[in-house]
């Protein structure tokens, strides 16, 4: 790094003054104190060492993992301060004038102590100068820190324009007096996306501390294209200045929010607090490595299987909407949650409330926004829940969307025609092992708590969840537009292996309950399909 030109001028007075520097620990070879000279946050080091030097080090690291950048000795009179051969040479930084400026106070070997008076503000940074001096009294000298040559921007990033023309302005400033025009050329990297206001800034050396505003301005593409990111960019700096030529310029990061209606392009269901988000509750990135691969969302006038179910032991603990152009960041009040196992809508009730709910910029799908939510592991058990994403101008969805997820710990998804957690399943889960060097994916049907093992701990979760005809999860059809939810009727159950006598007497209560009914269905032929099966399977 270029050290700093650090100028003065000593005096020559040689009176003793009696002013004490605040104790400072000394070393066998130098002592110091530490204060934030440059104004930049950090805090410097100003060290005076038995070979007669006064060293400024500029703090150039982080709060965390500090480095000092290499010594600068301050000067007077263009030689270093007379420290002689002493360990006294006591360094102190403090506002000692009370003029909110921080000021340096040394002794040195001659008994004296020398006074260096801040001029101005600290600047971020900026170089540390000592001008000429009055002499008389006590040494005293002028003390300042001014600019190194730089382009300020900002700010510089989370900017947000809009399709309907919303403005973002940032402003442009030099951080020290340049000998000659300075200029600099703006575009954008998308003029579909946003537009500049000016196609360059020139300061000059009397104007060089005033910002300049540029104005970006959101452009419609007329183009569903959710929002969209882009860039304001600067050529390097044009200047006769040897210090300004060539000096890049920090760029500008952009969103085009679309105007267009918001649209939710993906549903998940994902297993919080598993192996594969690293047995973590908090919403972060990991949970997109715990999405269920194999699910999805049951939606309207579908009817349910086991793609639309999981049989997570935590039950229903995390979902993902992903969705292109959202207008905004969504809360509790922009959704509603219903879980129930029945026929009967009506009869749906509220879902315990979400512990959180959190916005992923640009994290989903097609870089479109996700919304994850989640909630306290087994709130959400052995039933459907019911999301509804309320359509509204935080949303900005036309209408709003609807869709399910099952729970059914412990069912291996080995009947198609029901979800009955027995003995079937433990013993899947006793056939099928996986151990810690052949562990099992993520889409593992036998793996019940998503430990990536399949063992008896897996087998003890489907017993201890086990159900009947009475109690299992229901295969719904999920209703259409204000329909009705029923269950699946015993005609249009498909074919999946159920003996042609089993299918029998099941189609003759079906048909004797159908007798002289009307078209609308009735929920006793769903009570007495259950008594049978309950009877006669359980």
């Amino acid at each position: 790094d270029q050290k700093d030109a650090l100028q003065g001028v000593s005096s020559n007075d040689s009176t003793d003054k009696t002013i004490a520097a605040p104790h400072k620990t000394v070393t066998r070879l130098m002592c110091f104190d530490i204060y934030d000279i440059d104004g930049d946050g950090r805090k410097d080091l100003l060290m005076g060492n038995t070979a007669g030097e006064l060293l400024f080090y500029a703090h150039v690291g982080t709060d965390p993992i500090p480095a000092f950048h290499g010594f600068e000795p301050v000067a007077a009179g263009g030689t270093p301060i007379d420290l002689p051969e002493t360990p006294r040479s006591r360094p102190s930084v403090a506002d000692y004038n009370n003029d909110g400026i921080p000021d340096i106070l040394v002794g040195a070997a001659d008994g004296l102590v020398r006074l260096y008076v801040g001029q101005s503000e600290p600047v971020p940074g900026g170089s540390v100068n000592v001008n000429d001096g009055e002499p008389g009294g006590m040494y005293v000298y002028s003390f300042h820190v001014q600019h190194r040559a730089g382009i300020k921007v900002e700010p510089t990033s989370r900017l947000t324009t809009n399709e309907d023309g919303l403005t973002a302005p940032y402003t442009v400033v030099l951080q020290s007096q340049p000998t000659h025009e300075v200029t600099i050329a703006i575009n954008s990297s998308d003029t579909t996306e946003g537009t500049v206001s000016t196609s360059s800034v020139t300061f000059t050396p009397n104007d060089w501390d005033q910002p300049q505003t540029v104005i970006v301005t959101g452009v419609d593409d007329e183009a569903t294209d959710g929002h969209t990111l882009y860039t304001v960019f600067a050529d390097p700096a044009v200047s006769d200045d040897p210090d300004y030529s060539g000096m890049e310029t920090t760029a500008i990061s952009l969103v085009n929010r679309d105007n267009e209606p918001a649209e939710i392009v993906g549903r998940h269901i994902f297993y919080n607090n598993s192996v594969w988000d690293g047995n973590d509750t908090a919403i972060n990135e990991s949970d997109d490595d715990a999405i269920a691969l194999d699910k999805e969302a049951l939606l309207p006038g579908i009817t349910a299987s086991f793609e639309n179910y999981t049989s997570y032991s935590r039950g229903i603990n995390g979902i993902v909407i992903d969705v292109l152009s959202l207008a905004g960041e969504p809360t509790i009040n922009d959704f509603q949650f219903l879980v129930g196992n029945n026929s009967d809508p009506d009869g749906w009730v509220p879902a315990p409330q979400p512990e959180l709910i959190e916005m992923r910029e640009r994290a989903g799908d097609d870089e479109t926004d996700r919304v994850m939510i989640v909630w306290s592991d087994n709130a959400i058990e052995k039933q459907w829940l019911q999301v509804t994403v309320k359509a509204n101008e935080n949303t900005g969805l036309a209408k709003p969307d609807i869709f399910y997820f099952g729970s059914a710990p412990g069912e291996a998804g080995n009947n198609s025609v029901n979800t009955i957690v027995n003995a079937t399943d433990e013993i899947a889960a006793r056939n099928f092992q996986h151990s810690a060097v052949d562990k099992a994916l993520i889409d593992d049907p036998y793996d019940y708590n998503r430990d990536s093992l399949v063992d008896g701990t897996d087998q003890i979760i489907a017993r201890e969840n086990q159900t009947n005809p009475l109690t299992m999860l229901r295969l719904i059809t999920a209703p259409a537009v204000d329909a009705v939810i029923e269950q699946a009727s015993v005609e249009e159950i498909p074919d999946t292996g159920v003996s042609s006598a089993e299918w029998n007497w099941l189609y003759e209560v079906d048909r004797m309950n159908s007798k002289n009914q009307t078209t609308k269905k009735d929920d006793s032929r769903e009570a007495t399909v259950d008594l049978l099966l309950a009877t006669d399977w359980a």
